[in-house]
């Protein structure tokens, strides 16, 4: 049985095997946090990951900038954004940075964008995850998103629907803050990146600011529905704009100096919030372009480039600029156990097909063919689609008197880029989206929100986006993000 003594003993003997070989309590506490840290990144870029690809490449090299000034430079950085609409941003150890899509529907430029993300970098740089984790022992805010990497379930369901509203989980740990001191910290941190990548640091303020004003929006609703709200970390009790110890601050960071370009001013930021979507607005079926999705039945496919496309029912026709061009499909419900073919020989009646040939892909079975012309009718080319259960069955022809070879190859690109709708289109370009606007002069955000689908509060989350919260009008020939 081992005495007081001697427990003592083997405390010290462990102190020593730590500090001899190079590892101290806190390193192993800190290895743990990275690790958790890890296996978050890898079900968080699994199941929430903001499915546009260029959206997180530029992210990526914003940020890669940014730690190329920071004190970190040399070590591996991973930058994502995240498809949740709250309005947060945070880092965890083994430096995973994550920017909520909610956040950048409200940020207003690149240089806010740097500075959002140089604050979540200094927090790192100093160590606030890891002081934190260590003074409790375990991150409250790792163990919650380590439970949800490994599956656990929560109280509100399952792991899967709980990285649905990270935001939230997340929001009771890593993005409640590190405390007044720690957050001006890495404001100067991300201030100073700022100024040494090329931007303004005032961008330091005019983000959080913009965030601010999101909150105090927040409250107002929250009191109105009778519901609590928090904010992004790194808000202070007073308005950013009157506070004067960030003020001065930032003030003491520096600034460009006179005749010196600012990042940013290339559009790049403004080409990429062309499209973005806008929170939960799912909508049901959408024309973008030359291709037409539908959400309820789950298929997509591209018209010729130029056609008009008009849909009504379950009957979509698309119509060419001349020559009486037209592609007409219906959807029908597939109660028969038949082949692609049989459904078009014996089920539609078109017996006398010639030229077949499958259109079975990967995700579709599908068989087309021409229909020689008749006293009624041209020559037409039809074809039909198996999917879900469904057959979508097209009909497509020119005038009688016209050339059908260029045509019919304009129908068979139809017909072959029918398929089912992927990640990027349920979730991105099936919802409401943002897109920029020139005003013409007397424009106002009421008349904006006249013409704006957003049901609640559209000229409050109109003048968010655009910083005139909560007051001020657009002036003549200004750009502003609205949504369609």
């Amino acid at each position: 049985m081992v005495n007081a003594f001697n427990k003592g003993l083997v405390v010290v003997a462990c102190l020593l095997l730590f500090s001899t070989s190079g590892f101290s309590p806190i390193a192993i506490a800190e290895s743990k946090a990275e690790k958790q840290g890890r296996e978050a990144y890898e079900k968080l870029n699994s199941e929430s990951r903001y499915p546009d690809e260029e959206l997180q490449a530029y992210v990526s090299k914003l940020g890669n900038l940014m730690v190329s000034q920071s004190e970190m430079a040399d070590e591996k950085w991973t930058f994502t954004v995240l498809n949740d609409p709250t309005i947060n941003a945070f880092v965890t150890p083994g430096r995973f940075v994550y920017i909520n899509s909610g956040l950048l529907t409200y940020i207003q430029s690149e240089a806010q964008l740097a500075g959002v993300i140089g604050h979540e970098i200094g927090h790192l740089v100093h160590r606030h995850p890891e002081k934190r984790s260590t003074a409790s022992g375990l991150s409250k805010a790792l163990s919650t998103i380590a439970a949800i990497a490994v599956g656990v379930t929560t109280g509100s369901g399952t792991a899967a629907n709980a990285t649905n509203s990270l935001g939230s989980l997340a929001g009771t740990a890593l993005v409640t803050g590190y405390g007044r001191e720690n957050e001006l910290e890495a404001d100067e941190a991300g201030a100073r990146y700022l100024l040494a990548a090329g931007y303004p640091p005032d961008a330091m303020i005019d983000g959080i600011a913009t965030l601010k004003d999101h909150e105090r929006f927040e409250r107002l609703k929250a009191k109105e529905e009778g519901r609590k709200v928090s904010g992004y970390h790194g808000l202070f009790s007073t308005h950013p704009r009157n506070d004067k110890r960030l003020q001065n601050l930032v003030r003491e960071v520096g600034g460009l100096k006179e005749g010196q370009v600012s990042r940013g001013l290339d559009g790049e930021f403004e080409r990429q919030m062309e499209g973005f979507k806008f929170k939960d607005y799912p909508l049901v079926t959408r024309t973008n372009g030359s291709r037409y999705l539908n959400r309820p039945m789950d298929f997509t496919l591209a018209y010729p480039s130029g056609w008009k496309i008009k849909s009504r029912g379950s009957i979509i026709q698309a119509r060419g600029p001349s020559d009486g061009a037209v592609i007409q499909m219906r959807v029908k419900k597939l109660k028969e156990d038949v082949s692609p073919e049989q459904y078009l020989k014996e089920s539609r009646g078109f017996s006398n097909l010639i030229d077949g040939e499958s259109l079975d892909s990967d995700t579709v079975k599908g068989y087309t063919g021409r229909v020689p012309a008749s006293d009624k009718y041209p020559e037409r080319r039809v074809a039909v689609m198996f999917h879900k259960k469904r057959a979508f069955l097209f009909v497509a022809q020119v005038d009688k008197d016209k050339q059908n070879s260029f045509y019919d190859t304009l129908f068979m690109a139809t017909f072959w880029s029918f398929r089912p709708l992927n990640d990027y289109e349920k979730n991105i370009a099936l919802s409401r989206h943002i897109t920029w606007q020139q005003v013409p002069p007397g424009t106002t955000f009421a008349k904006l929100a006249e013409q704006s689908p957003i049901k609640k509060f559209a000229e409050e989350e109109l003048r968010l986006m655009n910083g005139y919260y909560p007051y001020g009008e657009p002036k003549a020939g200004e750009w502003l993000k609205v949504v369609r």
